[in-house]
């Protein structure tokens, strides 16, 4: 104690220096923590004996050993003993206050001994809480007589409990539903000793409190509830989160505010503004953090953990009169606290809907609780709501800001991958290169003359290779080394995503068997059944709860639907990714993780009804990840199958048999340059056809799909009309983006495949017959250079060659032409032999690449670097938005900046379920119309712009005339006449007016008699006409 008052003194010094030195005070401060560690320490007392039997038999539990080995009592023994210490009153530790550490299966143990004692009997837990030093223990012990260790400082530490036997007919006239009371102490909240260890320990140990107890007391020096206010809110926060995680746990408490050390005899009254406030934001906090964590039916503090404001708030004069040590016990202490305890009592036996539990049960939620405050790690690191809420939003931005950078660094990231697998390759082979050469010159003059078989040649390579590889190095780059599996990369991103809610991710892995495969799912598309999402995964409003009771919206059935068309969007992603010819990465996954998360959150902007609870999201993105593992998986493997270091050994391996081959053969000279210059201009006429082709066959396709927007509307249009299937009209109202995507698709792939006019075959064919054309007219003219002059060196011709084919725009790297070269050991005898042997060399090689690239179609067909399908789409739609009313797609074709939205037709409102507040009548008219009106509109109307951050009734009712307060970068052409809208709408509504009653379970029996009169080909004609004009 002297050397800590010492300690205490020079750190003082040190603070009050003028010239302070930062390091030295932090060394003092960390010497006053050793000093204080070292006073706990040597403290001594009977609980320490209790907490090492426990911790002891704990571990004898745990590892089943034998205490006769070990020279202990058995546990039978010693639990018999512990449990009748406490049957009789006894103080237990229920959790170490030292390491915050449960010995569960020991203290279940000796309470299942003590529920055998008191005969199972009810059981009402009373929990307190509150700063350090507020009078928590000397509140118990003046209301039940208990011997909680009551002094100045940390003396509690931990969570100690007692069990009072109860005798309530005094204080109620009811039969008794609890025969004793299990009370609660703990250690004081906001501790100076434990201020290192910041907000965690505080908000875990109150939650395990709150949730342990059926009341909690929540004790208060003073007026002063800020402190408390701030536990609450995390408290709230982590109940909502553990409940997610588990059912079955009872989260439905209790509270009660009792201030001490008030002597103000009108504080009852002169508070009650004070704790309407405190009330006013604990209700606005629950709200956010339910919200937060997908449940809409949570809107008040109240829903969570009960409290009357006027019942359960009490005030306490402080327990002693005048100064210690002189001071007396004040008796109107005494006499409060025990009414105090009799009105809670009294509270406890009258609770509606409230069963209490036994011994055993109380045990198991503790353990519940404990176990689920020990996963739960994001909650519990913040002061408060507020706190947690900033998180969050910086968090947003930060990952949105992450993402795209990512994105800016793909292309970057695929040009390194290409490079890192060619470089160290050709650094290898150039440096053994010359051997290998020697070696196969060797071999080739040793059996050259001799009448030789196939067969001998590929031995005698063989054994020259096997030679060489042993030489090189043929193991894979870092970049094969380190591809890292699939499933772990799904794994890591997964765990980013919800690393707040590790405990959810780690069930949902749990259930999936660590991502195992969907075998049964062949695409994700109508796969809603497989992802195990249920109605407790999603939230409904009070008004949705009674429509679905009833029967007038089947809410599973709608978001089956929206889901299903998000697994769509997300075939059409994967397929786009494994068409492309580059190895799927980490930024490809976190890419198509990031456009799930945008598809899921476009759900939520368009739908007011429900809310997904954060258990959907993670169903969704799990059976997702199952699904897409193994194909990209299965896509990376081909691709390193073709661009692995083996790869290109094997392709090295081709050149050089061809000049072995041809000089065992006794060939000409010009034969063997012939052959390998045919095979260098073979490689790089199939890589460069390749990588030409997206941007051809996407003129290829302009050329034949609407070129327009406008004019993919009308054609959308016309073929729901003449495909008569209203599920497709809704989903095109719903979201026209999507739709039109697919529609696209489908159309494109239908030219692709055409087998009158195969895009592919054709593009590649003439892709083939520009580049063969321009290498055969540079080999001639390299010919005609050398006419009439002696032949050239064979560096020179290539020289030559390469310099025509720069001028016609068409040049290939200088290292390809590398085995060329080295034919160094003859020279060019006969120059029009040798341009006459390449050009037939080059038609074989044309016509085989041709053949290939024919035998390709839409869904087989990898491209180089862009998917043309996914490049059209952008270019033809362009802007995604929609009228924030009727939901018609904004006509601009392109992102327009600074311009405004603007739709060339509306719809009547009743297409997307907009009706008539009071009489439920469907909305027949247009936006063009209302919005000169006076008519007004709620505010799920235009999707709570008005409110979006929350997304709920502001509680007011807007005009659509202003519709520019809220919607400024949206143009609506006015309109007066109230059917003044496009008679293919009219027609649509009209034919379709049953299935819009039961889909959106609306009236729609008014509708104009000169709607149904108007034909499919007025229908049409009106399409024509209004985007024409």
């Amino acid at each position: 104690m002297h050397a800590n008052r010492s300690a205490l003194e020079k750190l003082k010094a040190l603070k009050s220096a003028k010239n302070q030195v930062k390091e030295e005070i932090e060394k003092q401060e960390t010497i006053i923590i050793d000093l204080e560690e070292n006073i706990d320490e040597a403290s001594f007392a009977v609980q320490h004996f209790f907490r090492e039997i426990g911790q002891i038999y704990e571990a004898i539990l745990e590892l089943k050993e034998d205490t006769d080995k070990l020279r202990l009592p058995n546990v039978h023994q010693m639990s018999s003993i512990i449990s009748r210490l406490v049957a009789d009153g006894h103080q237990l530790e229920l959790i170490d206050g030292e390491s915050f550490y449960m010995p569960y299966k020991w203290i279940k143990t000796i309470l299942q001994k003590v529920d055998i004692c008191i005969e199972s009997s009810k059981v009402m837990t009373l929990g307190v809480l509150g700063l350090q030093s507020s009078g928590k223990s000397a509140l118990l012990n003046t209301m039940f007589g208990s011997q909680f260790s009551s002094r100045t400082g940390r003396c509690t530490r931990g969570i100690h409990v007692q069990l009072i036997p109860t005798k309530t007919e005094q204080i109620c006239k009811f039969s008794s539903v609890f025969s004793y009371v299990l009370i609660v102490d703990t250690e004081g909240l906001r501790s100076p000793e434990l201020s290192h260890m910041q907000h965690e320990h505080n908000n875990e140990l109150a939650t395990v409190i709150t949730g342990v107890a059926d009341i909690t007391m929540l004790n208060i020096m003073g007026e002063n509830t800020s402190e408390i206010r701030d536990i609450l809110q995390v408290i709230v926060h982590a109940f909502l989160r553990l409940k997610m995680t588990n059912e079955k746990l009872d989260i439905r408490k209790s509270c009660a505010f009792i201030h001490q050390n008030v002597t103000d005899t009108s504080a009852s009254e002169n508070m009650v503004s004070g704790l309407s406030k405190l009330i006013q934001t604990l209700d606005e906090m629950t709200k956010e953090s339910a919200r937060s964590e997908g449940k809409l039916d949570i809107t008040t503090f109240n829903q969570v953990i009960e409290f009357d404001i006027n019942n359960q708030v009490w005030y306490l004069k402080n327990l002693l009169q005048g100064n210690p040590p002189m001071a007396r016990v004040n008796n109107e202490y005494s006499e409060t606290v025990v009414d105090i305890k009799c009105k809670m009592l009294k509270k406890a036996l009258t609770m509606k809907n409230k069963s209490y539990k036994s011994l055993n049960d109380i045990i198991e939620q503790a353990h519940s609780l404990w176990k689920g405050v020990l996963n739960e790690d994001y909650v519990f690191s913040f002061r408060n709501s507020l706190e947690i809420k900033a998180y969050m939003e910086m968090e947003s931005f930060v990952q949105a800001e992450l993402w795209r950078l990512e994105s800016l660094t793909q292309h970057v990231e695929k040009c390194q991958m290409k490079r890192s697998l060619e470089i160290p390759t050709l650094t290898c082979q150039r440096k053994h290169e010359e051997e290998l050469r020697k070696r196969s010159m060797e071999v080739a003059n040793q059996y050259k003359g001799h009448a030789i078989t196939s067969k001998k040649i590929d031995d005698l390579f063989s054994d020259i290779w096997e030679t060489f590889l042993k030489r090189v190095d043929t193991s894979p780059t870092s970049t094969e080394k380190h591809r890292k599996q699939m499933r772990i990369i799904f794994r890591t991103c997964l765990d980013n995503i919800f690393k707040k809610n590790h405990a959810l991710l780690k069930e949902a892995l749990q259930e999936s068997g660590d991502l195992t495969p969907l075998s049964n799912v062949k695409q994700l598309a109508n796969s809603f059944g497989e992802t195990r999402i249920n109605n407790t995964d999603i939230s409904l409003t009070l008004i949705q709860k009674a429509k679905s009771a009833v029967g007038w919206f089947d809410t599973m059935k709608d978001v089956e639907n929206r889901v299903n068309e998000i697994f769509a969007s997300v075939d059409g992603k994967i397929k786009e990714l494994c068409e492309v010819n580059y190895e799927v990465t980490v930024m490809s996954v976190n890419k198509l993780m990031h456009e799930l998360d945008s598809s899921i959150h476009a759900i939520l902007e368009r739908e007011s009804k429900y809310y997904l609870k954060l258990t959907f999201y993670v169903k969704i993105y799990v059976h997702v990840s199952r699904h897409v593992h193994p194909v990209f998986e299965s896509h990376n493997e081909k691709y390193f199958k073709t661009h692995a270091t083996a790869i290109l050994h094997e392709k090295y391996r081709e050149q050089q048999k061809i000049s072995f081959e041809s000089h065992l053969r006794c060939r000409q000279f010009e034969d063997i340059v012939a052959t390998l210059f045919a095979n260098v201009i073979e490689s790089f006429a199939k890589e460069w056809t390749s990588q030409s082709m997206p941007n051809k066959v996407t003129d290829e396709l302009l050329s034949l799909l609407p070129k327009v927007k406008d004019r993919v509307i009308i054609e959308i249009c016309i073929d729901l009309l003449k495909g008569g299937n209203f599920k497709n009209c809704v989903k095109y109202i719903d979201d026209p983006h999507i739709y039109a995507s697919t529609w696209i698709t489908e159309k494109a792939n239908q030219y692709l495949d055409d087998p009158k006019f195969p895009i592919i075959a054709s593009t590649a064919s003439s892709l083939l017959k520009k580049f063969f054309g321009t290498v055969n007219k540079c080999v001639r003219q390299v010919k005609m250079k050398y006419d009439g002059k002696s032949p050239p060196s064979i560096e020179t011709w290539l020289e030559s060659f390469q310099s025509f084919m720069k001028s016609a725009d068409c040049s290939i790297p200088s290292e390809s032409f590398r085995n060329v070269r080295q034919e160094t050991s003859y020279s060019i005898q006969n120059v029009e032999y040798l341009t006459t042997t390449i050009l037939d060399h080059l038609s074989k090689s044309e016509e085989n690449l041709a053949a290939k690239f024919k035998s390709q179609t839409s869904q087989t067909i990898t491209w180089a670097s862009f998917n043309p399908i996914s490049r059209i789409l952008k270019k033809i739609w362009g802007c995604q938005e929609q009228c924030p009313f009727c939901g018609e797609p904004c006509a601009k074709g392109q992102d327009h900046g600074d311009s405004n939205h603007y739709s060339i037709q509306h719809r009547p409102l009743c297409c997307r379920g907009i009706r008539n507040y009071d009489t439920h009548n469907a909305c027949l008219s247009s936006c063009e119309f209302d919005i000169q009106s006076n008519l007004s509109y709620t505010c799920g109307v235009f999707n709570y712009i008005c409110h979006a951050e929350k997304r709920k009734d502001c509680g007011k009712s807007h005009f659509f005339r202003d519709y520019k307060t809220y919607l400024p970068n949206w143009d609506i052409a006015p309109t007066s006449n109230m059917h003044d809208s496009s008679k293919y709408w009219m027609w649509f509504v009209a034919t379709y007016k049953d299935e819009l009653k039961n889909h959106y379970n609306y009236k729609i029996d008014h509708i104009p008699s000169s709607w149904k009169n108007i034909t499919k080909s007025e229908a049409e004609q009106s399409l024509e006409k209004i985007y024409s004009a």
